[in-house]
């Protein structure tokens, strides 16, 4: 057997071990320092990656804002545009307001003259056919020279107006008697079972022609209407036809020549 060396006793394998643990330490914590360096460079990467998408989103944005810019300057000059065209059009109403407003003056002065002169000839035509309207009188025609002298509208309108007091209405202010187009509609279904809408219109027209002065055609909120001035409904109420024996040239040559030429 061989001895050992003086001063060896087994602790130099002890030191040798404790030492090869030290290593496998440092070893185990270099590795575990690799992958969290690893795990950093994934992370700056990452990182690195949304700051780019972020810059890219940002200039996108800058562009974005830039032609907003550009578009904002194009609106300004178009509205300042507008506004000089707008005083420019609204000085050219003014004037024209203006020129407008001296040409109506004449102009009502010559309609003031021309309803005066037509009311001068309503009177005197009143006057010649023995006081009554030319509704009255178509209304006192013979049924047999009604039929051959009038078209089919103008025998609707003096179906209509024959039997004036029975029309449904409503009185307006100072007695008037407003009938409106369903009402005429409905008093012509019941006579000839049907009225269409232009003879309705029609119907409304030729009486306003015949009535004169005392009736009015108006456009009403939903549907046109008829304004009879009282006088005149008492009239067509008291109106009976005339015989044969009592047409005489007035009735001939006034009503007849005013009824062809409306």
């Amino acid at each position: 057997m061989f001895n050992q060396p003086n001063g060896t006793d087994g602790r130099s394998t002890v030191k040798f071990t404790e030492s090869d643990a030290v290593v496998d330490k440092l070893i185990s914590a270099i590795h575990e320092t690799r992958d969290r360096v690893t795990e950093l460079e994934e992370t700056v990467s990452e990182q690195q990656d949304t700051l780019a998408e972020q810059q890219e989103t940002i200039d996108e944005q800058a562009t974005t804002i830039e032609e907003q810019d550009e578009r904002i300057d194009a609106l300004e000059e178009e509205l300042a545009s507008y506004r000089t065209e707008n005083e420019r059009d609204k000085a050219d109403i003014r004037s024209t307001v203006t020129d407008a407003d001296e040409q109506s003056s004449v102009n009502l002065n010559v309609i003031d003259k021309l309803n005066t002169k037509m009311k001068e000839i309503t009177g005197e035509l009143k006057r010649v056919n023995g006081g009554r309207s030319s509704l009255e009188q178509i209304v006192r025609l013979p049924d047999a020279i009604a039929t051959e002298a009038l078209s089919k509208n103008q025998l609707r309108s003096r179906a209509i107006v024959s039997e004036i007091k029975s029309v449904k209405s409503k009185t307006a202010m100072k007695g008037r008697k407003v009938i409106d187009s369903r009402a005429i509609r409905d008093k012509l279904r019941e006579t000839y079972s049907k009225a269409h809408h232009q003879t309705v219109s029609r119907v409304m027209e030729f009486i306003e022609e015949m009535g004169g002065d005392d009736v009015r055609l108006k456009q009403g909120k939903k549907r046109k209407k008829l304004v009879f001035e009282p006088e005149l409904i008492e009239q067509l109420d008291r109106a009976e036809q005339l015989d044969g024996e009592e047409i005489d040239d007035v009735h001939t040559n006034g009503v007849m020549a005013t009824v062809r030429g409306g």
